[in-house]
């Protein structure tokens, strides 16, 4: 996946978690995904030095981004990170990090410096609030602070589309070959049949079906609208710009448009 788009790619659903058998007084839901520093067993790594982390991403909701330690066990020190529709380079200071307020006083840290003296991983974590919840987060980079770079761009690309496997349990998935890309459910055969088209402030939907569910985003990744719709829909009262489209009907798109 990075060598073909420059980034990783995490697509999740988090459901209701009251839904699924879970029984905890305060129930909750979330998705991390993160980098090793260290092998298991190993202690954990000083990487104090470094200052900090910086990270390109881009995600749906708002990004715990924490530092793993043996220490503070399940509530290590984290940054907050916005939802960014586009590619956003942050960089967060060690003194920017903390830790849960609900944290046990064995897994309590004096300061996150303490964590970042004994780092085990770097996790990205998506937390649902207990809620259902729809989204991607893409990692372009991660690492000490100052030396992520920026400028990245995301590329038309699904999951699936002309994947074929390098027989040791590993996808190869080229990047989709323009918009409105899929992968129809049955196979890896690619279809270019859905489509999304402007003009000024009516936006047709082909191939989605009857009764799409959309969302649109301004660049800053407030809903700006949303509902559903049968082959178009009028954004008359919304202001010109660009904006993120995501549908959803017999498949998953989403394109940004600009509307006039």
């Amino acid at each position: 996946m990075i060598d073909s788009l420059g980034y990783l790619a995490v697509k999740y659903r988090l459901e209701d978690p009251t839904t699924t058998g879970q029984t905890e007084e305060y129930p909750y839901n979330f998705v991390k995904f993160g980098f090793n520093i260290v092998q298991m067993g190993d202690p954990g790594l000083d990487i104090s030095s470094i200052g900090g982390l910086c990270a390109t991403y881009t995600s749906d909701m708002e990004v715990w981004l924490e530092v793993i330690t043996d220490k503070t066990g399940n509530t290590p020190c984290f940054a907050k990170l916005p939802k960014a529709v586009e590619p956003t380079t942050v960089d967060k200071a060690i003194e920017d990090f903390a830790q849960p307020t609900w944290a046990a006083d064995s897994n309590k840290v004096a300061s996150c410096m303490e964590a970042f003296k004994a780092a085990r991983s770097v996790m990205f974590k998506i937390d649902g609030g207990a809620s259902v919840a729809d989204g991607e987060l893409r990692i372009f980079e991660v690492g000490p602070k100052g030396t992520c770079k920026g400028g990245k761009t995301v590329k038309d690309y699904w999951p699936g589309s002309g994947c074929k496997s390098d027989g040791d349990g590993h996808a190869q998935c080229p990047p989709c070959g323009g918009p409105g890309c899929f992968t129809k459910l049955s196979g890896l055969k690619t279809v270019s049949s859905a489509s999304i088209s402007v003009l000024g402030r009516l936006v047709t939907l082909n191939g989605l079906g009857q009764n799409v569910q959309y969302k649109l985003f301004d660049m800053q990744g407030n809903v700006v609208r949303s509902g559903y719709a049968a082959g178009n829909i009028d954004f008359g009262g919304v202001k010109s710009g660009s904006y993120l489209l995501k549908v959803k009907g017999n498949l998953e798109l989403t394109e940004k448009i600009v509307l006039k």
